[in-house]
């Protein structure tokens, strides 16, 4: 089995709050599509048949 070489990383004070602040803001948006898809999936079934 092969391994991928890991680095760690070592990120500044401004560079880490970059960071969290990106991964906040895809999180959010993450979120937000998939209650986006679920509620109109929801939608769909909830049609007359």
């Amino acid at each position: 089995m092969e391994y991928s070489p890991r680095y760690r990383l070592f990120p500044t004070t401004t560079q880490r709050e970059s960071l969290d602040w990106t991964r906040d803001t895809v999180r959010q948006l993450y979120n937000h599509a998939l209650h986006e898809i679920l509620e109109v999936s929801d939608e769909s079934d909830a049609g007359p048949k």
